[in-house]
């Protein structure tokens, strides 16, 4: 605590974190590297460590998110234990933390892991419920099978990347069209 009683959250990286960081990277991904492709990751981690390349500004947004997390456990355990506590049944999530949620989703359409080819998708959140609706606009016919193949591959997704979103049920609309709904857990 500072003398102006404010908390200060302090996250130090050295360079044998960064080391570790990059070389478990490289390891986890089955990676056959050069001395020189090491040095080249090496060094955009550690030059990226900075405000203006948005890490500081995405951990800041981490936070906010495992705070939240983080209080709605121990809420649970607690409420109990206070009388006179008025819930309300409806929730208001903020707008980052909602657009957080989209951000998930748009990354998880755009990167690698996801193979599957569409014209355009669409993202909708459902503030009633609290899901997430993704339509996508398929460029190829897929049926039952190639659709549960690729539900198996958004769980996937999900389980191998740090998220707030589940995914909760989808539906094949049209051979070309598919809905998946994700849930935010929190």
């Amino acid at each position: 605590m500072t003398d102006e009683g404010e908390i200060v959250l302090d996250y130090t990286v050295n360079i044998g974190d960064i080391l570790r960081i990059v070389g478990d990277w490289f390891s986890a991904k089955h990676i056959h590297y050069s001395d020189e492709m090491f040095e080249d990751y090496f060094q955009h981690v550690k030059h990226g460590c900075i405000e203006s390349d948005g890490l500081l500004s995405y951990i800041t947004e981490k936070t906010n998110e495992l705070v939240w997390i983080w209080l709605s456990i121990y809420h649970t355990k607690q409420r109990v234990s206070y009388k006179d506590v008025k819930e309300e049944k409806m929730d208001l999530i903020p707008q980052w933390f909602v657009k957080g949620r989209y951000d998930e989703l748009e990354n998880m359409l755009t990167s690698k892991f996801f193979s599957y080819s569409y014209n355009k998708f669409d993202i909708e959140y459902d503030s009633s419920f609290k899901y997430f609706s993704l339509t996508l606009d398929l460029e190829k016919e897929i049926d039952d099978v190639a659709f549960e193949i690729l539900t198996e591959d958004v769980t996937a997704y999900l389980d191998n990347h740090l998220t707030l979103l589940k995914y909760k049920e989808g539906k094949l609309i049209e051979p070309k069209l598919a809905e998946l709904i994700f849930k935010i857990t929190w």
